[in-house]
């Protein structure tokens, strides 16, 4: 991650902002955590700045640490949920445990592969417009 253009000690995620789902999740978490974790649409970098291809960045999340280390789907949500912390550290903690880690990472791709049409259940509020923006949508 040597020359990123989000050199910060911040946790970043790097997601979807054209999903509805995925900006619904990004509120959820800012809600909880604003202060601890920097949400950044995959369409605004390089991802061969964090070691990743775009094929990555349209499969999955990716959670990368300051150190440029990197984890993407399940495992990307298990380390923000003990990023929120509480009750969610210990949900975290419980899908890393095999065999429920493999179940995770399966729903997970189901959901990914499928999220422009789930988001569409998440009602207007989370809605795209025309132009790929939504005025609600708070952007960190």
């Amino acid at each position: 991650m040597t020359g990123s253009p989000l050199s910060d000690d911040l946790p970043k995620v790097l997601f979807d902002a054209q999903c509805s789902l995925c900006r619904r999740c990004v509120d959820w978490v800012t809600e909880r955590c604003s202060d601890q974790i920097l949400f950044v649409p995959a369409n605004s970098v390089d991802p061969a700045d964090f070691g990743l291809t775009p094929e990555d960045l349209d499969s999955s999340m990716w959670l990368v640490w300051p150190n440029g280390v990197h984890v993407g789907g399940s495992d990307a949500a298990l380390e923000i949920l003990k990023i929120v912390g509480g009750r969610w550290r210990v949900l975290a903690a419980v899908g890393q445990v095999p065999p429920l880690s493999y179940i995770c990472r399966g729903v997970y791709r189901l959901v990914a592969r499928n999220r422009k049409r789930l988001g569409l259940m998440c009602g207007p509020a989370c809605q795209i417009a025309g132009d790929g923006t939504n005025p609600e949508w708070k952007s960190t």
